[in-house]
C-alpha cells in the first residue's frame, strides 16, 4: 500500500467515525475503532496528534474571542474615551519643555512588527524543521506547520496582551507628562504661573497637534514602545535559539543574525524614545523591565520554554520525550464524564 493511500485510509476512519467515538463512548471509542479494523499503532499515534491539535486549536480560537474584548477596552483608553488621571506640573519645567518632533518609531510600525513578524517567522521556521512522513500528506505542510505556529503564537499574543493592558492601565492612573508636555498640551495655567509653582488642575489650549496627541501629552510612563519592543525582540531571539539554532545545521550563521537583528530593534526602539524626547529615562526603564517580565512569563510558563516538538508527523511522536503525548494518550484512553445518547 502506497505512503498516499495509507494516509487517505486513516483520513477516512477520522472523518468517519471521530464524530461517532465522541458522541457515543468519548475519545477512547475512536482508539477502539481503530483497532477493530486491525490498524497498526502509529495510527493511534495519527490520530493523537490530529485530535491534540485539533483541541489545542479550538481553544485558540476561544481565547481569541477574549483577547478581541480586552483590545477594545485598551484602545478605548488609548484615545481617552474611558476616564483617567492626569498629574500636575511644575511651572516652567524643563524636563517637561522638549518640543515635539515626532517618533522614529511609530506606533503602528511597533505594532505590525509586534503583531505579523513573530508568526511569520514562526511559520517560516516551523515550516523548515518540518518532516514529512508516510501518514502526512504534503499538500497540506503549509496548512499543518501554520496551525503549529499558530498555537505558539497564541501564547505570544496572549502575553502581548497581557502586557499592552498592564501598561494602558498604569498609563492612565498615573498620568505623568511627557518631556514634549508643554508643547504638545499648552496648559492655559503654564501661562499664568510663577516661578516654580505646582500645577495640579488644567486645561489643554493647543490647537497645532490633534486630540490624540493632547491626551497622549499626560501619559508618559511607562514606556510602551520599550516594553512592547522588548517583549517582542526577546522572545523571537529565544524561540529563534530553541527551535531553530543547531551547530550541525546551514543555519549556524542566519539564525544569530536574525536574532541579533531582534535584539536591536528592542534596544533601538527603546532608546529612540529618550532621543526623541518622547519619554523620560526612568519610563524607558520600567518599560523595557515589563518586557523582559512578560517575556519570562510567555516562555517559561506558557510555551513552556519551547520544550515540547512540533507536533507534525508521527515519527517526530514517536521520537519525543513524551510528556504532551503521554497526557493525550491518557485522555483518549479514559472513559468520558457524560455519555450522550
Amino acid at each position: 500500500m502506497s505512503a498516499l493511500e495509507i494516509t487517505h485510509r486513516y483520513q477516512c476512519i477520522l472523518t468517519m467515525y471521530a464524530g461517532y467515538g465522541v458522541a457515543r463512548g468519548g475519545p477512547g471509542e475512536i482508539s477502539n475503532l481503530l483497532k477493530s479494523r486491525g490498524v497498526d499503532h502509529r495510527a493511534e499515534s495519527y490520530l493523537t496528534q490530529r485530535i491534540s491539535l485539533a483541541i489545542q486549536w479550538g481553544n485558540a480560537a476561544s481565547v481569541m474571542g477574549t483577547f478581541a474584548s480586552v483590545a477594545a477596552i485598551c484602545i478605548l483608553l488609548e484615545v481617552g474615551a474611558l476616564p483617567s488621571r492626569r498629574s500636575g506640573f511644575t511651572c516652567n519645567d524643563p524636563a517637561l519643555s522638549f518640543p515635539y518632533t515626532g517618533d522614529t518609531f511609530s506606533i503602528s510600525l511597533v505594532a505590525t512588527v509586534t503583531v505579523i513578524v513573530p508568526f511569520l517567522i514562526m511559520w517560516v521556521v516551523e515550516t523548515i524543521q518540518h518532516r514529512d512522513d508516510e501518514y502526512s500528506l504534503k499538500t497540506n505542510k503549509l496548512v499543518t506547520t501554520a496551525k503549529t505556529a499558530g498555537l505558539m503564537y497564541r501564547d505570544y499574543i496572549y502575553g502581548a496582551v497581557v502586557t499592552l493592558t498592564v501598561l494602558e492601565v498604569v498609563k492612565c492612573v498615573i498620568g505623568s507628562p511627557r518631556p514634549t508636555f508643554f508643547d504638545l498640551c499648552e496648559p492655559d495655567k503654564a501661562k499664568t504661573c510663577n516661578g516654580s509653582e505646582y500645577v495640579s488642575s488644567y486645561t489643554c489650549t493647543s490647537t497645532k497637534y490633534s486630540s490624540y496627541l493632547k491626551i497622549d501629552s499626560g501619559r508618559s510612563f511607562p514606556s510602551a514602545h520599550a516594553a512592547m519592543s522588548t517583549y517582542c525582540g526577546l522572545f523571537l531571539a529565544w524561540y529563534l535559539q530553541r527551535r531553530a539554532f543547531s551547530w550541525h545545521n546551514r543555519s549556524v550563521l542566519i539564525v544569530p543574525l536574525i536574532q541579533a537583528l531582534c535584539l536591536i530593534y528592542a534596544a533601538v526602539c527603546s532608546l529612540s524614545r529618550l532621543t526623541d524626547h518622547r519619554h523620560h529615562w526612568w519610563d524607558v526603564l520600567v518599560g523595557g523591565s515589563m518586557g523582559v517580565l512578560a517575556v519570562l512569563y510567555t516562555i517559561l510558563v506558557l510555551c513552556k520554554n519551547f520544550s515540547q516538538p512540533a507536533v507534525v508527523s508521527t515519527s517526530d511522536i514517536s521520537s519525543s520525550d513524551g510528556n504532551n503525548h503521554q497526557s493525550v494518550r491518557r485522555l483518549l484512553s479514559s472513559k468520558p464524564h457524560v455519555e450522550m445518547p
